[in-house]
């Protein structure tokens, strides 16, 4: 009878806590378009269905043929098959007059939007965010690397939040023949957020140097290749990635004795790949401009002992953000009116990108727009299919234009107590823009839209 008790007590728990969880730890929710389609359209069945009974369920079913239009068959069916959720047509529940039907699927944009105004409007105090974390590290023999931190943080639009880490290192060096080096290394890192869940990441390199001089001058060559991964306990498998790359180094001695000299590095060629598993789709949308400032100080202490260095460090962050301009306005374009957003650096056009990235002038490959033109599909007596507008030319697609600032401030201190006291500090200031837009690129207005109607 106790444990029975005790079981009862057990499952009353968990049941208040989910009640409690759900109340007080709400997720966010997205509206997507799409929504149940027209009975009309899924219960179509031709003219020439003759049969009663439904050979698979059993249910009851009656063609009553109506009248010829010009040649094209009229029929009412009925359907005794009616599910809890299915909708009623015009003529009844499980009855449907087939006169046939043209069904459009909206993709982004509808195709026909010739600068209709898409409004958004956000009010939103700003999200503050302070935290401060304690960390420890240590190296051991210069092979085995240990990290550990914890820290607490709030966060105005989320309230009180913990995060901590923990991650080990391995290197080794194995000396081959003369002045060539054989690198391995192995690292990981588990960290855990309230807000983010728990993420497991590991890379694995081996490197291979080697160099040699004669005179003055002196040459060095490294090849080196990497694989890593990463995955996170509520988004899954993040990415994996894979990297190889040649490295040169010149240098030459300005003096005698070379205590003095120039030196110069180049990346000769090398070959890299990522493959990303939650990078978002981009839709056309109306981005809020927003200003960031940021600022952490740290202060770190360690000493060496034996065989073991180690050191503790001490962070304390800050951060703001706040809306520039809370009610934006935007023209937007279907894919058949295109060519008229050229004029407007706001406006939205209709399409999508997979794999969204920032461009940087050292990236080969920027992501490849793709057109969301409508589809629309047709059912009638004679067969059904589908079509879609199609346009004659191939124009520059971008996003509207948008601008966000961010402020950084970071201050840190720094000592060892070993063999040899040391002691520094580092102040870094710095103030980022990003912004989006259309490309600055002159040799891409040779692909503007056709400015003629269609």
């Amino acid at each position: 009878m106790i444990k029975q008790l005790c079981k009862i007590r057990k499952i009353i728990s968990l049941c208040l806590l989910s009640i409690f969880l759900t109340c007080f730890w709400t997720e966010n929710a997205y509206g997507f378009p799409g929504g149940p389609v027209q009975p009309e359209y899924t219960s179509f069945s031709p003219i020439n269905n003759t049969g009663m009974v439904d050979n698979f369920s059993g249910t009851f079913k009656y063609n009553i043929p109506l009248m010829d239009v010009g040649g094209y068959p009229i029929n009412l069916i009925y359907d005794g098959n009616v599910s809890a959720e299915q909708e009623a047509s015009w003529v009844g529940l499980g009855w449907n007059l087939n006169t046939g039907s043209i069904v459009r699927n909206k993709r982004g944009l509808p195709d026909d939007f010739h600068g209709d105004v898409i409004q958004r409007y956000v009010d939103q105090k700003p999200i503050r965010q302070y935290g401060g974390t304690i960390g420890a590290n240590a190296q051991i023999l210069n092979f085995l690397g240990l990290t550990a931190s914890g820290g607490v943080y709030y966060k105005t639009n989320s309230g009180w939040g913990t995060e901590a880490s923990f991650g080990k290192s391995i290197s080794l060096g194995v000396p081959i023949t003369g002045s060539m080096n054989l690198g391995l290394g192995y690292n990981d890192k588990i960290t855990s957020s309230s807000s983010g869940g728990v993420t497991y990441s590991q890379n694995t390199s081996l490197s291979l140097a080697t160099s040699f001089s004669k005179g003055n001058y002196s040459c060095g060559l490294g090849l080196g290749v990497s694989a890593g991964e990463a995955s996170n306990s509520r988004q899954g498998q993040l990415y994996k990635s894979f990297n190889a790359g040649l490295n040169i180094s010149l240098s030459r001695g300005l003096s005698k004795d070379n205590n003095f000299g120039a030196a110069i590095g180049t990346r000769v060629g090398g070959i890299g790949s990522t493959i990303n598993f939650i990078d978002p789709t981009y839709l056309p949308t109306v981005e809020i401009p927003t200003e960031n400032s940021a600022f952490t100080g740290s202060l770190t202490g360690g000493g060496t002992i034996f065989f073991i260095d180690a050191g503790v460090i001490l962070t304390g962050y800050g951060m703001v953000q706040s809306i520039v301009q809370n009610d934006l306005s935007h023209k937007s374009f279907g894919y058949f009116n295109s060519q008229f957003g050229l004029s407007d650096p706001s406006a939205l056009l209709d399409f999508n990108r997979e794999k969204d990235v920032p461009y940087h002038p050292k990236v080969p490959n920027i992501s490849i727009p793709n057109y969301t033109y409508d589809l629309f599909q047709i059912n009638q007596h004679d067969g059904g299919g589908q079509f879609r507008a199609f346009r004659n030319d191939v124009g520059i697609l971008r996003d509207p234009y948008t601008k966000t600032t961010d402020n950084s401030t970071n201050v840190s201190l720094e000592g060892h107590f070993g063999n040899i006291f040391e002691v520094g500090a580092n102040i870094e200031i710095a103030k980022v823009s990003t912004e989006t837009g259309e490309s600055k690129e002159a040799s891409l207005k040779n692909f503007d839209f056709q400015t003629t109607d269609y």
